[in-house]
């Protein structure tokens, strides 16, 4: 029995004999998978070496283990560039509990232990953003129990940025008209000092500039171009959030170029996987701009190899 056992989503219902745990993945390249693994301790990363093979350009060669230790598993990294995400958060080791997410790269896994019923292995897999949603609304919640209500006024001031992510976020065509958010994106100013106390304004525009600064450095331009866009929106005459927002346009086009480029070698070398992983990484980055020629040449691509790999059913 080999250590790690790859399967698609149709054939994950059915526990393998020897099952220890399993990961499935929520968010990336190979959405859908789930990895049954049968030993104690395996390696996830890029390469062919490890036992879990994560299709993700973002991924180290080797990112991290899964060891089981006294009964509980943890998650440690194995001296990647920039550790990875657990429950949202940027660490080296965690200990896993069920329905934990680790982020490696652009890949999501969620832990599922061996003790889940079937429901939980086939069931569509949990968006991380939705995980996290939950994860505040719990928080939040135990705060009022405790007698601690959260300011009404900076609650509100939290959703107005909130929704504006999520507005960014959208493709261009397909942001809904709320009336109350036009007048904020297509005013002339395009500021929201008008709409928040000066005070809390500049105290969230650092708060999201601080956050926009750790996602450059790790190498995320596009969700730091998205705070950036946000602290600009509170703050109009932010001058390093208007630098590094060009900063991340720039990046942002040389690693177009790059992906499409060794995309296109991998594709005429007949490595269709990894061409597919590269060309999907281009329409992640120009998500926001799905009418853009490097998009539609990327999306062209990856039916294409998509039908290939389907045996051109």
């Amino acid at each position: 029995m080999a250590s790690v056992l790859k399967l698609r989503s149709q054939d994950a219902g059915k526990k393998q004999a020897g099952e220890l745990v399993r990961l499935k993945v929520s968010q990336g390249i190979d959405l859908g998978c789930v990895y049954s693994i049968f030993v104690p301790q395996v390696t996830l990363g890029r390469a062919e070496t490890c036992d879990v093979v994560i299709s993700d350009p973002k991924a180290s060669r080797v990112h991290a283990a899964l060891v089981l230790q006294a009964g509980v598993w943890k998650a440690v990294d194995r001296g990647s560039a920039n550790g990875f995400l657990w429950n949202g958060d940027l660490v080296k080791e965690a200990t896993l509990r069920p329905g934990d997410a680790l982020g490696i790269g652009d890949t999501i896994l969620e832990f599922v232990p061996v003790e889940a019923g079937t429901k939980v292995l086939t069931m569509p897999p949990k968006p991380m953003q939705e995980r996290l949603d939950d994860q505040k609304a719990l928080k939040m919640r135990r705060q009022q129990l405790g007698g601690n209500k959260p300011d009404r006024r900076r609650i509100i001031l939290i959703v107005v940025v909130c929704v504006l992510v999520l507005l960014f976020l959208l493709p261009n065509g397909k942001r809904p008209k709320i009336p109350f958010m036009k007048q904020v994106l297509e005013s002339e100013s395009k500021d929201l000092e008008r709409y928040l106390p000066h005070a809390d304004a500049n105290r969230m525009a650092e708060a999201i500039m601080k956050d926009g600064l750790r996602e450059y450095f790790a190498g995320n331009f596009r969700r730091a171009k998205v705070q950036f866009e946000t602290v600009l929106q509170i703050s109009p005459n932010h001058t390093l959030a208007s630098i590094y927002l060009e900063n991340c346009d720039k990046s942002i086009d040389e690693s177009v170029k790059f992906f499409l480029q060794v995309g296109k070698k991998e594709f005429d070398a007949g490595k269709l996987r990894s061409a597919r992983g590269q060309f999907q990484s281009v329409m992640r980055l120009l998500y926001r701009d799905q009418s853009s020629p490097r998009y539609l040449e990327a999306k062209e691509r990856v039916d294409k190899i998509m039908h290939d790999l389907d045996g051109g059913s």
